[in-house]
């Protein structure tokens, strides 16, 4: 009797195992969005991830000689690319925040795109927007702490700060 409840035993954990891992599977990370100047004064981000993000973006110490020397070497991009569980978050996060309000085209969550820029700690830096919307030819730029971040797409940089 006991080698049949045994047997009869192992099946049905292995198949509740099975069942559990799924919906963990399913979970993603929770996040905010800010611009970069948000994250920095909120202690997000230091300087020199302030400094890394611009070299990344702007192609270079274009603009930021006084700050970045000839030899200034960015923080690496670790990851070099986000998971695919970390990507998924992001864009959850973004199709649940008040951002797609701003678009004036009805978009489904396959329709966000993004440009990454490094993860700093908990914060991701993308360039994220959705397919298809229109994008300004306006030049401007942000300014923190004497680094300076070009814009040159009409597209913010955004820094999503996981588990906040």
């Amino acid at each position: 009797m006991k080698k049949l409840l045994s047997f009869l035993l192992v099946p049905v954990c292995l198949l509740l195992c099975a069942v559990g891992c799924g919906k963990n599977d399913e979970k993603t990370e929770e996040g905010n969005f800010y611009t970069v100047t948000e994250a920095y004064e909120n202690g997000y981000l230091t300087k020199e991830d302030v400094m890394s993000i611009a070299y990344y973006h702007n192609n270079g110490r274009d603009g930021n000689e006084a700050v970045m020397s000839e030899d200034y070497k960015p923080l690496p991009m670790i990851p070099e690319r986000l998971s695919t569980t970390i990507d998924r978050a992001v864009k959850d996060s973004f199709y649940s925040s008040d951002f797609w309000q701003q678009y004036e085209i009805n978009y489904r969550k396959e329709d966000i795109s993004y440009s990454y820029y490094g993860t700093y700690g908990n914060s991701v830096v993308l360039r994220i927007g959705v397919n298809g919307e229109a994008v300004s030819d306006n030049v401007w730029e942000e300014k923190i702490d004497a680094v300076t971040i070009y814009y040159r797409s009409g597209k913010r940089l955004y820094v999503w700060i996981r588990g906040n």
